[in-house]
């Protein structure tokens, strides 16, 4: 038998209940893509209805759904177990530009990146646009995803204003998870949210906002 937390007004065991890790898959995904937007002026939001029972994916379920297989474009239904191809929506903050396109598990990403590494992100997002904004959903930056394969990217993105913009985000994420977004190393965000006086992000913590 696990122990017992209390959090906010609610005792709570340390084992995680199903629906526990599915709302903290959940948020985790909601506020990575929120500082995204904040950061980038661009919303993303994965796409997948069940063509079988007609079920709305969410985000989680659909990167859940991903067998991580270079070669298998589909995620599955957790409601029916059918399998289908998802897409990623992605639009700026002013509107005026909107795009759909077919939506890359993480590995898939990362193959399809292989042999890039000269390009810009301005070209890649251009001759590339399905690949460039996976790796922004999965990876944070386009030199983080590269850096999985193993390259040291030479382009710079340039991010303006992220100290400013990821303020709101301390502590709510993991600091690991704001470094990769802003591609700064992890004690850099660390001293920040510290020199804040902000706690570390826990589950605990992530759960009470949830409530």
């Amino acid at each position: 038998m696990g122990l017992t937390l209390r959090v906010g007004h609610h005792f709570r065991s340390t084992h995680r209940t199903v629906l526990e890790t599915q709302l903290l898959a959940e948020h985790k995904i909601a506020l990575k893509l929120g500082l995204i937007q904040e950061l980038r002026g661009e919303e993303y939001k994965p796409k997948g209805d069940c063509p079988k029972c007609g079920r709305a994916l969410t985000p989680a379920e659909i990167i859940r759904g991903f067998n991580q297989d270079p070669r298998d474009y589909t995620t599955r239904c957790p409601k029916c177990g059918s399998r289908f191809v998802s897409y990623l929506m992605a639009r700026s903050r002013n509107g005026i530009g909107h795009a759909e396109m077919k939506f890359y598990c993480a590995i898939q990403t990362l193959d399809q990146m292989k042999g890039k590494e000269g390009f810009s992100p301005k070209e890649l997002l251009k001759k590339h646009p399905a690949v460039y904004h996976s790796a922004i959903v999965h990876f944070g930056s386009i030199k983080n995803a590269f850096k999985q394969n193993g390259i040291a990217y030479p382009h710079e993105e340039g991010v303006d204003g992220w100290k400013d913009k990821i303020q709101s985000f301390l502590g709510r994420m993991p600091d690991t998870v704001i470094a990769d977004c802003v591609d700064k190393p992890v004690g850099i965000i660390r001293k920040m949210r510290k020199e804040l006086g902000i706690q570390r992000y826990t589950a605990e913590k992530a759960l009470v906002e949830i409530e």
